[in-house]
């Protein structure tokens, strides 16, 4: 996950490692309405699935927040 992250963090993203496997991402501070912020992560994690198809991601979303991606 460690490419996932880097891949965020170069996207201005704030990321936490929590265990080798599972990051937490937050959007960009400059981001300002929080359903837009959400679908802007979605859209890094989606160019970086398409640049890593081999690893398998899920996305999990807070279920006040906008619907995630398919896995």
């Amino acid at each position: 996950m460690q490419s996932l992250a880097e891949h965020l963090r170069r996207c201005g993203c704030i990321v936490a490692d929590l265990d080798g496997l599972t990051i937490e991402a937050s959007p960009p501070p400059r981001s300002l309405d929080a359903g837009i912020a959400d679908l802007e992560v979605q859209a890094y994690v989606t160019v970086w699935r398409e640049l890593n198809p081999e690893v398998k991601v899920v996305l999990i979303v807070a279920a006040d927040r906008v619907a995630p991606l398919d896995a």
